[in-house]
């Protein structure tokens, strides 16, 4: 039997000479004996030797223009002999070579960097979808892992847009963490995988050959002969009348294989392409076709159950992980620090720092730098103590205040909050809490802090702290009665009410 030298390059008897020509330039990439180490990788670069051989012998049979003339054909002085001769050198090329051995027809699994040289080329050929027959079903979709990107990088935008915002101080810091090193983690995760794909040698899919279900996954194939499949099913799935995707689950003697199409017609060619090959085995089988199943054979020269784990280099990964986390952690330290930075120079009021602290003794005689209020000092109200313009109102929804121990004494006054209204004044001792009764509506909420107490006209006098609550406080009636607000009149670290400091006047 003549070599097909059509076969050889991978091209059908009718291609152009661009199309050898292509076909010869890939193979040649591929099969190059200069990719290998003649040292550590002898076997392989004896092969490619070979291999590049016989490529070249093949493109100098078909290539148009690369054919030696031919010779005259000098004269016989004895035909006999000739032709004898003749016979015999026809014989020596077309004598078929030894029968391959037919190879034990196992499921395994094995790597493009110990695949021998013809496998990468079968695969090449696969890929490129030169093989017929066969099926070749594309699996995942880079775009999202695009898309999670772009999502992932949108967390620090968002970050450095929001600062200063009263956003930051409604979030604790370590949601914000979290969340930073989540999308830092998922950033990195498709940064590895989009790396993945774009140095793989084999990409994601799934093949359905004349002897083999294949499957590619980055650079590992996993194969495994039609005759071993014991269960095969389909799902479609659908979400309102209409296909999502459909998941396709394969039995073999040794494992299970799922993937999921996206087109249900691409899952029904998938099956019926496993069902037509599964029958042509049958057939060759049934009729001892030794020939066929030589033909099909892939993977004789391919290790067995290579079951060892690859994945793209740990330095790598680990850089990009590394630096995914420092970046994300960097930033989110910036901003937090320029929040902190912008809320200490606000208005906001803090009582554990705003009240001052006045540290004398017995002992020290030092000269009075604060001038001492004229009017004299009274007696503090009682807890709960209340001043109100509207007695005859009903009051039914409850308003509390807790102060903290240390920060002075509270006096609050509660106004109307779109005509400005008095509505109930209270008094709040240092760290305790009162609660009182206000009328359905909306209020804004404002108080004087302080030590001394001088009476409803001077407060505590000229250390009086005047700050008011920035939001509206609504009092509404509801199935179970009236609701109401409690408010925590010292910093907290979720805290949702924010204050700021007002002038005496506008208390």
């Amino acid at each position: 039997m003549a070599k097909d030298f059509y076969a050889v390059l991978g091209v059908h008897h009718n291609a152009t000479a661009q199309e050898i020509r292509k076909a010869y330039i890939l193979r040649t990439k591929v099969l190059h004996p200069d990719r290998f180490d003649p040292h550590t990788q002898s076997v392989e670069w004896k092969q490619a030797n070979e291999m590049l051989k016989e490529l070249n012998e093949a493109f100098s049979a078909i290539y148009p223009g690369s054919q030696p003339e031919p010779q005259p054909t000098p004269p016989s002085t004895n035909t006999q002999k000739s032709k004898s001769d003749t016979q015999k050198s026809a014989d020596t090329s077309f004598r078929p070579k030894e029968r391959p051995h037919l190879g034990p027809f196992n499921s395994g699994v094995t790597f493009w960097d110990v695949m021998p040289i013809r496998l990468r080329a079968r695969m090449f050929d696969r890929q490129a979808e030169r093989v017929t027959p066969q099926l070749k079903v594309r699996l995942g979709n880079i775009g999202l892992n695009y898309f999670l990107l772009a999502v992932c990088a949108a967390w620090p935008v968002y970050l450095a847009c929001t600062v200063g915002d009263d956003r930051w101080m409604d979030v604790d810091n370590n949601a914000h963490l979290a969340t930073s090193l989540f999308a830092a983690g998922l950033f990195a995760l498709n940064t590895c995988r989009i790396l993945r794909i774009k140095n793989s040698n084999l990409g994601n899919g799934v093949y359905a050959t004349p002897l083999y279900f294949l499957k590619t996954e980055f650079d590992q194939l996993r194969y495994y002969p039609l005759w071993k499949i014991r269960d095969y099913g389909v799902v479609h799935h659908y979400v309102n009348g209409l296909h999502s995707y459909s998941r396709i689950k394969i039995t073999f003697d040794e494992r299970d294989e799922s993937f999921s199409l996206n087109s249900r017609s691409e899952a029904d060619r998938f099956s019926e392409a496993i069902k037509m090959f599964d029958a042509k085995w049958r057939a060759a089988k049934a009729a001892k076709n030794l020939a066929y199943f030589i033909d099909e054979d892939d993977f004789r020269e391919a290790p067995q159950h290579d079951t060892r784990k690859r994945s793209p280099s740990f330095q790598t990964q680990a850089g990009i992980w590394g630096v995914s986390l420092v970046v994300s952690l960097a930033l989110l330290a910036v901003f937090q620090n320029r929040n902190e930075e912008i809320y200490r120079t606000t208005s906001r009021f803090d009582p554990s720092t705003a009240v001052p602290l006045r540290v004398s003794t017995p002992m020290a005689r030092q000269p009075k730098v604060v001038l001492e209020p004229t009017y004299p000092v009274l007696q503090l109200p009682s807890n709960g103590a209340r001043w109100t313009d509207r007695p005859d109102e009903v009051m039914v929804a409850p308003l509390e205040i807790v102060s903290r121990a240390g920060d002075g004494n509270y006096f609050v006054k509660v106004e109307d909050w779109f005509t400005g209204a008095h509505i109930i004044s209270f008094f709040v001792t240092d760290g305790m809490s009162s609660e009182v009764l206000v009328p359905p509506g909306s209020y804004r909420v404002k108080y004087a802090i302080g030590k001394s107490w001088y009476g409803t006209e001077h407060l505590f006098g000229p250390d009086t702290i005047y700050a008011k609550v920035d939001q509206r406080l609504d009092f509404t009636q509801n199935d179970q009665g009236y609701s109401g607000h409690t408010i925590e009149l010292f910093l907290r670290p979720n805290g949702n009410l924010h204050t700021e400091h007002i002038s005496a006047s506008e208390f």
